[in-house]
């Protein structure tokens, strides 16, 4: 029973050239652009870990990841947002632009 359960579960899963395939259809765009974004969110939590680790440690008692997992957290929203944008038509973007400038300006001065 317990063989025939997981023939057909794992018969079920995609494979490796199926998962790349459907990363492939929700992730539409230039693949360096992507790799770059992620990256860069790396490079941004390492800098952070090493740059807060004895600030943490003397702030929350020993707690050296307490900045990490804080750095984390806004890279994940970060990438979500960047995600959820990345799916919105550009067309939305070029109306928005022109409201957008007219606001900015006035804040600047």
């Amino acid at each position: 029973m317990f063989k025939e359960t997981t023939d057909k579960l794992f018969s079920q899963m995609p494979s490796i050239g199926g998962m790349r395939e459907h990363l492939d259809q929700r992730t539409r765009g230039d693949k360096y652009i992507w790799g770059l974004v992620l990256l860069l969110s790396l490079i941004s939590i390492l800098v952070v870990y090493s740059a807060t680790g004895s600030l943490a440690y003397k702030m929350y008692r020993g707690n050296t990841s307490f900045y990490l997992f804080k750095q984390i957290i806004f890279t994940l929203i970060g990438l979500i947002v960047v995600f959820g944008l990345h799916r919105v038509n550009y067309t939305v973007f070029s109306r928005v632009a022109t409201i957008l400038f007219l606001i900015s300006v006035p804040l600047l001065i």
